[in-house]
């Protein structure tokens, strides 16, 4: 990959945001656990295009930022006689070599926990659905190297938290959140590695509309003369009931919000090559 420096930041500091201190591992693998729940197009791109793809230096800060945290836990904890961190794993699943790098594992407690650097709205949207098909495959990973699983969970570090607003309805108390994430039995684990794989090697390469953040299409009820909407609903026959029960006149309209797809629009790499995106940059 290349990177740009739009902002014109100086040379050390774009070698800070841009190094690759990635470990992957020296046994040869078909696929990591992360490339394996990812989008198939997005791999098959990023290895088409791997001497073509370019990002800006600036994009890599959130990366930076959780590799910093992930260090830091390792470091802090490399003697600790209760814990093991940032340990990789191997296993085959239908002939394929899978690899998998847990972050922390409470031995005692049998409980893997994956550390996220993360915004306050995945914890007050998603509680951690997002990440369980991770976790598990980790589990999956660690069960079949002989360690004892006997729960997931994910500590959520919030680098968007305001103090202010600890107290808010449904706001994150502290800018630290241990989410637990379902166990799957090592069946339905398996189960989804393998529909995976062949999403990955056998089937042509996607992108389904979860994979590529797509926002659900709005319907918005306007009013003549004013540029906020009166209301926004998930379908226009549920706008259409809204203005009949609201008795509305002929200045109100109802305007199609289509939801579009965030992925694709700021956060994928292969954007400019993908056959998907129908605004190529």
């Amino acid at each position: 990959m290349r990177f740009t420096n739009r902002e014109n930041f100086p040379a050390w500091m774009v070698r800070t945001l841009t190094a690759d201190n990635y470990a992957r591992g020296a046994p040869p693998f078909d696929i990591s656990a992360t490339g394996l729940i990812d989008s198939p197009l997005k791999r098959h791109l990023m290895f088409k295009h791997k001497d073509e793809v370019t990002q800006d230096a600036l994009d890599m800060l959130p990366a930076v930022i959780g590799t910093g945290f992930h260090n830091m836990a390792q470091s802090a904890n490399e003697n600790a006689a209760d814990v093991v961190c940032e340990k990789r794993l191997y296993f085959e699943v239908d002939g394929y070599t899978i690899s998998a790098q847990y972050d922390v594992y409470e031995r005692q407690l049998a409980r893997l926990t994956d550390i996220k650097t993360t915004s306050v709205w995945s914890i007050i949207f998603d509680k951690g659905s997002q990440w369980a098909a991770q976790l598990n495959v980790q589990g999956y990973a660690a069960r079949q190297n002989d360690m004892d699983i006997e729960s997931l969970q994910i500590a959520a570090v919030l680098k968007d938290w305001s103090r202010s607003k600890r107290f808010d309805d449904g706001y994150p108390r502290n800018p630290i959140v241990f989410v637990d994430v379902p166990l799957w039995p090592e069946h339905q684990a398996r189960d989804y590695i393998r529909e995976r794989l062949k999403a990955h090697f056998e089937d042509e390469p996607t992108c389904s509309d979860e994979e590529r953040w797509k926002k659900p299409d709005k319907y918005a009820v306007m009013k003549k003369g004013r540029k906020s909407a009166v209301r926004v609903l998930d379908s226009e026959e549920s706008a259409i009931e809204y203005m009949e029960d609201k008795c509305l006149n002929g200045e109100h309209s109802i305007t199609h919000r289509v939801g579009g797809y965030t992925r694709c629009a700021d956060y994928c790499s292969v954007k400019d090559f993908c056959p998907l995106n129908p605004n190529p940059f």
